[in-house]
Formats: C-alpha cells, structure tokens, sequence
C-alpha cells in the first residue's frame, strides 16, 4: 500500500509541473462566455468558471490567487468562483471615484488583482478598488496616454506591466505610481496578458495566437494558437501554479485510477 501511495504523489507531482504555463482567459459572451485555464505551450484550454446569468458582455478579468474571479460587465462587478461551473453572484455597483467618473466601470476594458485590490483601467486611469473597504483611489502615470491606449495590464512583484493598443510595453512600480518606463514597442497586435510563476504570457484577441513574453523588454515569441476556434478570448488574468481546480480534477483522477487498477487487481 505504501508503495501505491508514492506512486500516486508521484503522478500527482507531473500533474502540477504540466500546468506551469498557464494563464486564464475570458471567453467572448457570443462564444458562450466561460473563464478557460489556457495552456501557453499548446494552445489547449479547460472551462473553470462560469460566467453566465447577467447576459452581459464581460470584460477586464481578474484573478486573486485564493479561488476568486472579478470581472465587469455592463458597469458592475461580478464575480465567478473557481470550479464553479453553474452560477455567477453580484459583488456591487461602482459609483465612481469621489463622484468623478474616473471610478466607472461603463467602459472598462482590462484589470489585475495585486495586494487585496481589483485594479481596472477605465480610460487612461488605473483604477483601485480596495475590495475589504470598499474604497477606490486612482494612479495616472505621467504621460502613459501618450503611448496608445491600454491593451492590457497584469501586475507581479509589485510592478504594474502593460501593453498598449499600438504594441508600446511599459512597467509602473507601484510603490512610485505616477511615474512610468517605456520598456520597448514590439508593434501588432495588442496582447492580452497573464502572468505565470514569474512568466508572462500573452494572447491577441483577433488571431488567438498566444506569445510569451520577456517582461524586461516586452519582446515577443510564439508559442502556440488556440485549439478551440469556438473561443476568443477578449481580457487574460495571471494563473498561479498549480490551479486549484485543475489539481483537483488532476487528483480525483488519479485517486479513480488507483481505484480501478486495484478492482482489476482483485478480479484477476
């Protein structure tokens, strides 16, 4: 019996080590909408939350590593629940910043989860929302809305990374936010962006083509498409590793197939 133990958390250790890579993605409503886990190296993708209910088209995805997905749509906040695949609850509606509309989320396009806060740009603005407190503040680096509009942001380490809509890539450090540094310009497409045990990836919407990229320079390398042409994936969140539902759905099958092999084992 001790024997099948270590070779069960043995399959289990090459369960975990094939999801380094991954990034999640929100699928396009018309496509059936969806929150897929997206392998970079193959272009393979696993449903993991649902995002249905509200009929409203999502946008601005993100992640905060304990189980939770945000997202908006049609100007509030929802979030989806890892491994949950048939509901989707209201968090709250949004009323702006101090009034202003530097807080809406009517047309929010991208987001991150960094230190307990959803971090969404609404136009050229990075929004935070603190989302114990419930309390937005905002961070404008200086000149960053001369490089294009956002394409995406993701955040890892404290530094805030994003892509433009005209290629331009660029950091912010968070702990110095209205100060920005240009990193280099790889041109079209616009990547949506996900990082990954220190990795970043990134995917263009219009090709489904999915890149890593080097966050020091923003350059660029393929590495696969998506498999699934039923998806297009318009907004991409930073997966840990390894996922949670993923390693579960991992386990329960290794812990059937153990059971099946000692079944077969004693009809022999």
């Amino acid at each position: 019996m001790k024997v099948k133990l270590i070779s069960i958390a043995s399959l289990a250790a090459a369960v975990v080590s094939a999801q380094a890579g991954s990034f999640f993605g929100l699928n396009d409503l018309t496509r059936g909408g969806g929150i897929y886990s997206i392998d970079a190296a193959t272009g393979g993708s696993t449903l993991v939350a649902y995002t249905g209910g509200h009929n409203i088209q999502g946008n601005a995805l993100a992640y905060n590593n304990a189980g939770t997905f945000y997202y908006a749509a049609g100007g509030a906040l929802y979030q989806s629940t890892l491994g949950d695949l048939s509901n989707t609850s209201f968090v709250r509606n949004l009323v702006g910043y101090n009034g202003s509309s530097y807080g809406s989320l009517t047309d929010v396009t991208n987001a991150a989860f960094y230190n307990g806060s959803y971090y969404y740009v609404s136009g050229n603005y990075v929004n935070i929302l603190n989302l114990s407190s419930g309390v937005t503040s905002f961070i404008d680096p200086s000149g960053v809305s001369n490089l294009g509009g956002f394409g995406d942001i993701a955040i890892q380490g404290g530094i805030l990374y994003g892509s433009t809509t005209n290629g331009n890539f660029f950091k912010v450090d968070l702990a110095t936010p209205f100060q920005y540094t240009l990193l280099g310009n790889q041109g079209s497409p616009s990547l949506q962006l996900g990082f990954n045990q220190g990795s970043l990836y990134g995917i263009a919407t219009d090709s489904d083509a999915i890149f890593s990229v080097d966050s020091a320079t923003g350059a660029r390398t393929t590495m696969a498409s998506l498999l699934n042409g039923n998806l297009r994936i318009v907004d991409a969140a930073s997966s840990p590793v390894p996922e949670p539902f993923t390693m579960a759905l991992g386990v329960m099958g290794l812990a059937a197939y153990a059971r099946k092999r000692r079944a077969s084992k004693k009809s022999a």
